[in-house]
């Protein structure tokens, strides 16, 4: 290896990999030796490693951009397409949106209306005697022990008995 190196072996010898390392591909230059341009000519230009010359490859080139090109148009097209049939899609839904939403509306606002009247009619009954139902049904009665209320079981127990029996004159 040491003889290769040194130059010792013949060129026909040299490994291509020696020779290259070595610098003798294109022959030992001085270092103060003034490197002329070494021009090869057109046929000693090294071919594409494919094998394929350069026309060639220009055309397989043109060739793979347009069948790129052909893709993406195809992608775009596809692309298109979905968009415009989810806003149909979406269309379609939000119709069926407003539809459930204004049903809804309509719906509550008769059942508001029913529970006015009832409400109207309940507090207008003007019957004699029926003052503290009136009275009793705007309070809770439902004992539940909550530490953050003041107690009210007293009140709750004197209305019930005026409900029920009503105010005694004397």
């Amino acid at each position: 290896m040491d003889d290769i190196l040194d130059g010792n072996v013949p060129e026909e010898e040299v490994p291509v990999e020696a020779a290259e390392a070595s610098g003798d591909e294109l022959g030992a230059v001085a270092m103060d030796e003034p490197v002329e341009a070494v021009e090869q000519p057109a046929e000693s230009m090294p071919e594409p490693m494919n094998g394929l010359t350069t026309e060639e490859e220009h055309e397989t080139i043109r060739a793979w951009k347009a069948k790129q090109a052909e893709a993406l148009a195809e992608r775009d097209a596809k692309a298109e397409s979905d968009n415009e049939e989810l806003k149909k899609q979406a269309a379609e839904e939000l119709s069926k949106w407003k539809a459930e939403h204004a049903k809804g509306i309509s719906d509550r606002e008769a059942s508001n209306k029913e529970d006015e009247a009832s409400f109207i009619q309940q507090r207008d009954n003007a019957a004699p005697g029926s003052e503290w139902e009136r009275v009793a049904f705007h309070v809770d009665f439902n004992v539940k022990s909550n530490r953050n209320e003041k107690d009210v079981s007293r009140m709750r127990s004197i209305l019930l008995q005026v409900k029920q029996h009503g105010i005694k004159s004397k």
